[in-house]
């Protein structure tokens, strides 16, 4: 009787056999799904960067509304003074005196940063490369043109951009409305 409970309790486990096919089949599947995983995580780091960059657009944009001031957005290595480099941390401000950089006096809004080491993002447009400015009716006045992202591992594959209009409205194109690369001279 013994024997018998004994032998019952000893087939309910798994063999080393069986541990082994049952590895094997996990890290097939795994290795089968892991790139659509990295594809499915670098779409949305487009999406988020792009959408952000929207949300600073527009928070910009209603912020010279309110204020009926000019306010920026720019890259900048110093929260001061705008650079051409749009990797750089963005910030929002009022530009009171409408030189392009930010005072004393003058009220910083948002500081950002959107992108990563592996990132790009780039503004060319009329008008300076160093800023955007929407005035106090919500306009670029004569700036117009696109900021273009690029996830640097695929630059055509993993692309976004924004399409900003002399109007201070702001929209992402459509897939067939891209532009090549990413943005630069």
């Amino acid at each position: 009787m013994f024997q018998k409970t004994l032998k019952e309790h000893s087939n309910k486990g798994f063999t080393l056999l069986d541990l082994l096919i049952a590895t094997s089949i996990f890290l097939i599947l795994v290795s089968i799904a892991l790139p659509s995983f990295t594809h499915m995580a670098k779409n949305k780091r487009k999406e988020n960067a792009v959408y952000s960059m929207m949300r600073v657009l527009n928070f910009a944009r209603q912020e010279a509304v309110d204020y009926s001031a000019d306010v920026l957005v720019c890259p900048s290595k110093d929260e001061k003074n705008c650079v051409a480099d749009w990797n750089q941390p963005l910030m929002v401000f009022v530009d009171f005196n409408e030189n392009g950089k930010l005072d004393e006096f003058e009220k910083l809004l948002r500081k950002e940063q959107l992108t990563s080491q592996r990132q790009s993002l780039s503004w060319k447009g009329a008008g300076s490369n160093r800023y955007i400015s929407f005035d106090p009716m919500g306009t670029t006045g004569n700036q117009n043109g696109r900021i273009y992202y690029c996830d640097l591992s695929d630059k055509e594959r993993y692309r976004g951009q924004l399409v900003v209009y002399r109007t201070g409205r702001i929209r992402i194109p459509s897939a067939a409305e891209l532009r090549e690369g990413c943005g630069e001279s």
